[in-house]
């Protein structure tokens, strides 16, 4: 027999006594019964690892499998989209995920036979749009005290390259201590933020960044919009932005997490997935690289992520950037390991003389599926 609970924060109310009697109905009965099975889930995260999976009351220790829900990776959002009839090419369905990820719920918001640009502008930029109101509404419904959540998202958001605990607490203006982790342990259990090392640096140094899609959009082009702003009248409003360079800023920063969600992709085109690597960012002495796996077979990829139209080109000039990167981040750390500087685009590099004299290797949007 299996009895299963769904969303039992709502059910487990402060003046129920529900939780109280599901522990002792555990306990005292259902635990010795081995043809019984429970199941309790819900979507209120603060809730759920407060009171369940970091209980110290009568469920404590009584966990014998943890479901973690995350979004749908890029892969599998092709697939559900797919299975709907929805079909984009890969560069396509990366801008519609820089904006929504892979949340199931905003995906059944898709609708065909509209561009990427044209779905996002009906879900954010319309006046009755599903998502415009969304963001409050999610954090307020998956965690207690969701004001400073927020308060650490948005700091996150103006600081693409991440923030240490320390001046993450010091952005945010909240009080440091075990609060204050407990919230980071949070967001970080749910997916909306995860941490990054900064290449030769202590564990002190490890940067808090925000992943979660929707929020990164929503901070980035939704949250100052008056409703002026979004006058029905105007249905190409998300189209208009894809010219300006703040777009393209967004665009490549979006792509580069899109990458990072996954390196296992990348590993395993690169032929290293056996190997034991550590991922980290690198930013000194004027020298920013995207993102870098150092491996223990002796080599470091330093990886440079460009989200283009077309085939991209690489110039004398740009060339001459990408061996200075090269050459600046062997000398400031010192390292004796072989560098390979790898491209990643939707469309690929063309192999001119200028790559061939600079890349080492190049991966495809193809990559990530």
């Amino acid at each position: 027999m299996i009895l299963f609970f769904d969303e039992l924060p709502w059910l487990a109310s402060p003046k129920s006594g529900f939780l109280q009697a599901l522990d002792h109905l555990w306990n005292r009965y259902l635990s010795s019964m081995p043809n019984i099975i429970l199941i309790i889930c819900g979507s209120a995260a603060s809730w759920m690892i407060n009171k369940v999976i970091n209980s110290r009351g009568g469920l404590h220790n009584r966990i014998t499998h943890e479901i973690r829900l995350l979004p749908f990776t890029f892969q599998e959002t092709q697939e559900y989209l797919e299975k709907r009839n929805i079909a984009f090419d890969l560069p396509q369905l990366a801008q519609l995920y820089f904006a929504i990820g892979g949340v199931a719920k905003y995906l059944t918001y898709v609708s065909r036979g509209l561009s990427a640009a044209q779905i996002i502008n009906a879900l954010c930029f319309k006046k009755n749009g599903p998502l415009l109101r969304e963001f409050y509404r999610l954090y307020d419904s998956l965690f207690s005290h969701s004001q400073h959540h927020i308060a650490i998202v948005r700091a996150l958001a103006k600081v693409r390259s991440g923030l240490t605990h320390r001046d993450l607490a010091k952005a945010t203006k909240l009080p440091t201590g075990g609060t204050f982790t407990s919230h980071l342990k949070e967001l970080q259990t749910s997916g909306f933020i995860d941490t990054i090392s900064t290449f030769g640096k202590s564990k002190w140094d490890i940067k808090y960044i925000l992943i979660d899609e929707f929020s990164l959009f929503y901070l980035t082009w939704m949250e100052d919009l008056s409703s002026m702003d979004l006058d029905d009248d105007v249905p190409n409003y998300w189209v208009k932005q894809q010219k300006s360079s703040r777009y393209e800023a967004w665009k490549g920063f979006a792509f580069e997490r899109l990458c990072m969600k996954h390196l296992k992709n990348i590993k395993q085109q690169l032929g290293i997935s056996a190997v034991i690597t550590k991922t980290s960012k690198y930013r000194a002495n004027h020298t920013e690289i995207d993102w870098l796996i150092d491996r223990e077979d002796n080599c470091i990829n330093l990886f440079e992520a460009k989200f283009v139209e077309s085939e991209f080109v690489i110039t004398k000039a740009y060339a001459e950037i990408l061996r200075n990167k090269k050459y600046l981040f062997a000398e400031a750390t010192g390292t004796k390991k072989t560098i390979f500087l790898t491209m990643i685009t939707p469309y690929g590099v063309k192999e001119n003389a200028h790559f061939l004299g600079t890349v080492d290797q190049q991966l495809t949007i193809k990559t990530l599926i």
